[in-house]
């Protein structure tokens, strides 16, 4: 359950990260 959550976080961080980096 614990890695569930983190990945639910760290997913949406990745795509905004990468959105940012794109700019």
């Amino acid at each position: 359950e614990a890695v569930a959550l983190v990945a639910a976080q760290v997913g949406p961080v990745r795509l905004i990260d990468n959105r940012t980096l794109r700019r």
